[in-house]
C-alpha cells in the first residue's frame, strides 16, 4: 500500500535560529545571534542560487519557548530573555556554541519534493550549497594539491 501524504502549499528553505541575544559566560563566539544570523543569510543565499526559494519571506524563523510560540508556558534563559523553542538552537545557546537548523524543502510538496529532494543527485546538490555556505562563513578556500 503507497501511503497517503498530507500535500502542503508551504514551499521552499529555510533557517531556524536563535530568536534571543542571550550570551552565557562561556560563549566560543562574541554574538551568538549574530553568528547564527550571518551564517543563516550565507545559507539561505547559496540554496537560492541552486533555485530553492525561501519560505515565509526572508526564510529566516524564529520560534520562542512562549504562548506565542504555541507552548503552553513560557520559560526563560539567566538573563529574562525568553527561550528558544528549538532544542537544538536552546541547548547550543545554553552551552555558548551558535546552533542553527536548515529546512532545505517540503517533503510533501509535491514541487519541492519532485525538484530538490527526489534522488541522490538534487540531495548531493543541497549538501554541497550547504557546504558551501559553511566554507564562505569560516572563508575557506580550497587547498590546491600541486
Amino acid at each position: 500500500a503507497t501511503a497517503q501524504l498530507y500535500q502542503t502549499e508551504c514551499t521552499g528553505c529555510m533557517v531556524l535560529q536563535p530568536g534571543s541575544r542571550y550570551q552565557p559566560e562561556n560563549s566560543k563566539v562574541s554574538s551568538i545571534y549574530d553568528s547564527c544570523d550571518r551564517l543563516s543569510h550565507i545559507i539561505i543565499n547559496h540554496l537560492n542560487k541552486i533555485g530553492l526559494p525561501t519560505s515565509k519571506g526572508d526564510g529566516l524563523y524564529r520560534r520562542e519557548y512562549s504562548p506565542n510560540g504555541g507552548t503552553s508556558s513560557t520559560k526563560y534563559y539567566p538573563n529574562g530573555e525568553i527561550m528558544d523553542y528549538y532544542g537544538i538552537i536552546r541547548i547550543g545557546v545554553e552551552f555558548g556554541i551558535p546552533a542553527i537548523i536548515i529546512e532545505h524543502a517540503f517533503l510533501n510538496n509535491e514541487n519541492d519534493y519532485r525538484n530538490f529532494l527526489s534522488d541522490e543527485e538534487k540531495l548531493h546538490k543541497l549538501a554541497i550549497a550547504d557546504a558551501n555556505a559553511i566554507a564562505e562563513y569560516f572563508s575557506l578556500t580550497l587547498k590546491s594539491n600541486t
